[in-house]
């Protein structure tokens, strides 16, 4: 997407910045710049553009000055000086990650500082806990943007679709114009799904929160953090940014909980739980046909109840976080009529998301892809369903290839069958996953179809009245990425059309089929 942006003298973004962000001494600001751009990427300069040579997990930025100068950038940020680039500024900073979350803040006057800011992270309930979040918000008439894995939803409702290669938090510039641009419809909070890349990568840097929201940890992403001591510490950044006038809410229920509270220093604490003690606790969890019921029980002896229009039960947790983060911003607010709202029909794509033509028994999209997950979600599902569970899997390219045999071990132990197949393998060989997945298997009870598209038409096949389909991995994704292509394909239209091809056209899902034949 090309932003549109005011262009800002060099000197005056300089000015607005903390003054030990770069260096006055080892920088060459010659004659100034007009700058309307910020970005690492060299590809995308312009006229306008201030090149941040930021080092990548392979690549070194400052090796692609050259060619962001030849593309047309009028200003370089870097580590180091660089005596050879003479017509343009040079920025010299101490970190270009951190320089480029707090120069992209300042080109669009600090938008978060204009509006109050919710920070979820977790390894799993970041999108749900959003959703929930904004719908709460909503109940009380406050207007808010949410930015997350699912695309960025402004408060007129505007939608803007995610980054090309699925990215929960958008780079620096481009957050900060999303926050921007909402500030300017009114947004008076914002709600932002804050991943682990984006806190190792600095892109929230300088960014204060007023609450951060911590739904759980587990293993994931190892291909990129490498341990899981990484990965975590990379999490508890959000809540070591906190300061002693902001709300750290925080599952009592993980085995991190400590080192999150830790974390949170001098910032509130406040808790939420299904198992124990806590600020707000939920009991009495039942889910059915996509819906969720519990009790709330709060630490001061009030009770409500709360009902929710989607499923399964551990949506109660990421229910809890939300209305302990909504009650932290709002203190003063009753949340009663906000919390009924939840019982009305809210859609999160991707997100045990149910395709319903008619058919005898249920097919379910989500985005589990990760042994939690996993685990949860089988767990959730298996005493709600009368037959048995079928599941469609793969493995995302270029990730954390411990995890795949434990996923097949889980799905082995809840399905009658699992069909493995392929899911996004990037620059990874297609074949590599599909064979760290298979070893994983005890038995015989799986296929291998790598053609993702015939490995769910031949789960829908093999589906009997009562069972449940679960295709898991990509939920809201339209795009699958190949190392030298990107190929369209939607899991849950997939469904529908191999639905239709036997016979259901019914349901709620039946009415797309027939859109689409129109």
């Amino acid at each position: 997407m090309k932003f549109v942006v005011e262009e800002r003298e060099l000197a005056e973004l300089l000015h607005m910045l903390p003054p030990a962000s770069w260096d006055p001494t080892r920088s060459s600001l010659g004659q100034g710049a007009l700058i309307s751009l910020v970005t690492p990427d060299s590809r995308e300069c312009g006229p306008g553009a201030m090149f941040v040579a930021v080092s990548g997990t392979r690549l070194d930025g400052a090796s692609y000055i050259a060619s962001a100068l030849c593309a047309g950038a009028v200003c370089v940020v870097a580590e180091t000086e660089h005596p050879e680039v003479q017509d343009v500024p040079v920025v010299v900073v101490a970190s270009c990650r951190e320089f480029l979350s707090l120069v992209s803040q300042a080109i669009f006057d600090f938008p978060a500082r204009r509006m109050k800011m919710i920070g979820i992270t977790g390894t799993s309930g970041k999108t749900s806990t959003a959703y929930l979040i904004r719908r709460l918000l909503q109940g009380l008439d406050i207007a808010s943007v949410m930015i997350g894995t699912t695309g960025y939803v402004m408060p007129d409702g505007e939608f803007f679709p995610p980054d090309a290669l699925p990215a929960t938090t958008p780079e620096a510039f481009a957050l900060n114009w999303y926050l921007d641009h909402a500030v300017r419809q009114g947004a008076q909070v914002a709600v932002l799904e804050v991943s682990s890349f984006a806190l190792a990568f600095g892109r929230v840097h300088g960014m204060r929160f007023d609450c951060g929201v911590f739904t759980n940890f587990s293993q994931d992403h190892m291909g990129y953090h490498g341990t899981m001591e990484a990965y975590l510490a990379a999490k508890l950044r959000l809540f070591t940014s906190l300061d002693e006038g902001s709300v750290a809410v925080l599952n009592a229920d993980d085995p991190s909980f400590a080192a999150f509270r830790d974390a949170a220093g001098c910032s509130r604490v406040t808790t939420f739980s299904l198992e124990r003690e806590a600020d707000l606790r939920g009991d009495h969890v039942v889910s059915t046909m996509g819906r969720t019921t519990f009790q709330v029980l709060a630490r001061d002896g009030a009770t409500f109840d709360v009902e929710l229009s989607i499923g399964p039960a551990f949506q109660a947790s990421n229910c809890l976080a939300a209305i302990s983060s909504v009650h932290a911003l709002e203190p003063t607010r009753d949340l009663s009529k906000a919390v009924q709202s939840l019982a009305d029909r809210l859609y999160i794509p991707g997100r045990y998301e149910r395709i319903d033509c008619g058919q005898p028994f249920e097919v379910v999209v989500d985005y589990a892809h990760t042994p939690e997950e996993f685990s949860a979600l089988f767990g959730a599902v298996r005493s709600t369903v009368q037959g048995d569970l079928l599941a469609v899997f793969g493995s995302v390219g270029a990730d954390d290839r411990e995890k795949r045999p434990i996923m097949a071990r889980l799905a082995e132990e809840a399905c009658r069958w699992s069909f493995v197949t392929v899911e996004d393998p990037r620059h990874e060989d297609a074949s590599i996953a599909v064979h760290d997945i298979e070893n994983g298997f005890r038995t015989d009870h799986f296929t291998v179809i790598e053609d993702r598209r015939q490995a769910i038409r031949s789960a829908v096949a093999a589906a009997r009245p009562g069972d449940m389909v679960l295709v898991l991995g990509r939920g809201h994704e339209t795009v699958m990425y190949y190392a030298h292509e990107d190929v369209v394909f939607d899991d849950r239209e997939e469904v529908r059309l191999a639905l239709r091809d036997h016979g259901y056209v019914g349901g709620t899902d039946g009415l797309w089929l027939q859109e689409r034949q129109r």
